[in-house]
């Protein structure tokens, strides 16, 4: 049994990191507007610098929100970008590495860091440390994000 990769089997698994940094991209533009209209909201609303950030719910929001943009981003990806398992999960965990490697880019990593908020959001009761549960936080969504647009382009291969 050969178990070497064909031409098209790497091609694809290549489109399919290059999906990944449009789709960061996007998320990133997004997701950035999204923050600075809602910044605006609350300048216009309080008159003033409103520092106390979002409550628990708005971090759940925000959350699930950029889940549902990488799983809607997996089950769109066109055809050419769908490597199979063996290039997906070669892939993916390649990604999640590099972005949790990549903690200091902020606005390249907005998704990860509202998925992250989210997940702090959620262990701030249980960790009471909030800079500590961010990290775990960020390290978390970085594995979360790559696997809900796998579980996207696992649901939309029939498509």
């Amino acid at each position: 049994m050969d178990t070497k990769p064909t031409r098209a089997e790497v091609r694809s698994s290549a489109l399919l990191l290059v999906w990944l940094v449009l789709v960061q991209f996007l998320a990133a533009f997004l997701f950035g507007l999204g923050s600075l209209a809602l910044l605006g909201l609350d300048l216009a609303a309080f008159s003033g610098v409103h520092l106390e950030g979002p409550g628990i719910w708005g971090w759940m929001a925000a959350g699930a929100l950029v889940l549902l943009f990488w799983l809607g981003a997996g089950y769109l990806a066109p055809r050419e970008v769908r490597p199979g398992q063996a290039g997906t999960v070669i892939v993916l965990p390649l990604w999640a590495a590099g972005t949790a490697l990549l903690r200091n880019a902020y606005l390249f990593l907005l998704p990860q860091r509202l998925c992250g908020g989210a997940l702090a959001a959620l262990l701030s009761p249980v960790w009471p440390d909030r800079l500590a549960a961010g990290g775990l936080g960020l390290t978390v969504s970085c594995a979360l994000l790559p696997a809900a647009l796998g579980l996207g382009l696992y649901l939309g291969r029939g498509r």
